[in-house]
């Protein structure tokens, strides 16, 4: 039997491929690492902030979408006076991930003190980029 000399690929082919396989892991690297590295902006974004008055220490905080961009409920984090003068974080009440012109989230506050006919200051603020997005205040109604 008689051996022939087994050749490779043609060089043009050999370089083609490489800068094809270059290309895609260069891809693949920015797709990884644009999941990682979110680039965010504030939202523009108008709530109507209305308190009430629930149970004896508690008030319910509900934020109505008026306008603007569509924003993830879990990227919000709403803040209230207390009675003591300072500002904690309130707790969200579920009920959907994206908040649209309109629509509301519910948050539930603990005042410290029965908050009935007080004035509180309210604020809203998009966690992601630690921007305030509102910042008032309103009457508690019972």
């Amino acid at each position: 039997m008689r051996m022939r000399s087994q050749k490779g690929i043609s060089p043009v082919t050999g370089e083609t491929l490489m800068v094809a396989l270059t290309i895609a892991a260069a891809a693949a690297l920015a797709i990884y690492t644009a999941g990682i590295v979110k680039l965010t902006e504030r939202p523009a974004v108008v709530f109507n902030v209305e308190a009430r008055a629930i149970g004896e220490n508690k008030v319910q905080l509900k934020l109505i979408h008026n306008g603007g961009s569509p924003i993830i409920i879990d990227e919000l984090k709403a803040y209230a006076e207390n009675v003591d003068g300072l500002m904690r974080e309130a707790v969200l009440i579920k009920n959907e991930n994206l908040l649209l012109a309109g629509q509301q989230a519910v948050y539930i506050f603990d005042y410290g003190a029965p908050p009935l006919l007080k004035t509180i200051s309210v604020r809203i603020v998009h966690a992601p980029t630690e921007s305030i997005l509102q910042d008032t205040k309103i009457q508690v109604r019972s």
